[in-house]
């Protein structure tokens, strides 16, 4: 399960960055973006600008391409982060031309049109579509899931029992990872907070995770908390 906030406690971006020119972006580089205008767009429209949720894809196309996940800071340049950027419970909202923008630095001078779309493109538009899914079944599952957090504190351990309970059989995450870059808190964090947790399970379920499995794994470790 890879599909890896505002003073609520929650992990904090940067509030502002400077613009970060890289050399060794494609001289063709906003044609080639501006070409998957739509599907970024629409990528966009689906998360409602939420810089947690863009890190997360970010993140997921780093790791499928066999790079490392980008830090906080880093995601705060690439989307050029402003001083006075709008802000919502999870944390900034970035505008369609900041993504945009941040998708031009991200087209290696040797990649084409066609490799950028297989690297990139791809995962953008599973990704909307991963969303979709989402909008229609989060709903039935936060009340489960806040409930839940409340009855063990937000206690780590807890939690990170809680997932491993969700995944399929014969895989595993280790602890920390589903810390970093599952809840996007510190690895070594004890107590996790409720935004995080939420906006987590939110940015990582897909068509494989039901209401009726979150609700039962849910549950099973309030229970197993009493």
């Amino acid at each position: 399960r890879q599909s890896v906030r505002s003073g609520r406690q929650m992990p904090s971006l940067p509030q502002f960055a400077v613009p970060k020119q890289e050399p060794n972006v494609h001289p063709e580089a906003h044609e080639i973006v501006e070409s998957f205008r739509d599907e970024i767009v629409a990528f966009h429209t689906a998360v409602d600008g939420r810089l947690v949720s863009v890190h997360t894809l970010i993140n997921n196309i780093a790791v499928a391409n066999n790079k490392p996940p980008m830090p906080p800071p880093a995601i705060a340049f690439l989307v050029e982060l402003k001083q006075d950027q709008k802000t919502g419970p999870d944390g900034p909202i970035i505008t369609e031309e900041q993504l945009l923008g941040a998708f031009k630095k991200l087209v290696p001078a040797k990649d084409d049109k066609q490799v950028f779309e297989d690297k990139v493109v791809s995962h953008i538009r599973e990704a909307t579509e991963r969303l979709k899914y989402v909008a229609k079944v989060y709903p039935e599952i936060k009340e489960a899931l806040t409930d839940f957090h409340k009855k063990i504190g937000g206690n780590s351990d807890r939690l990170y029992s809680w997932f491993c309970d969700l995944l399929p059989e014969g895989a595993s995450v280790p602890k920390q990872a589903f810390l970093a870059m599952m809840m996007r808190v510190p690895p070594t964090m004890e107590t996790v907070p409720l935004q995080a947790f939420l906006a987590g399970v939110r940015d990582n379920m897909d068509e494989k995770d039901t209401a009726d499995k979150f609700i039962e794994v849910c549950e099973k470790h309030a229970c197993q908390a009493c």
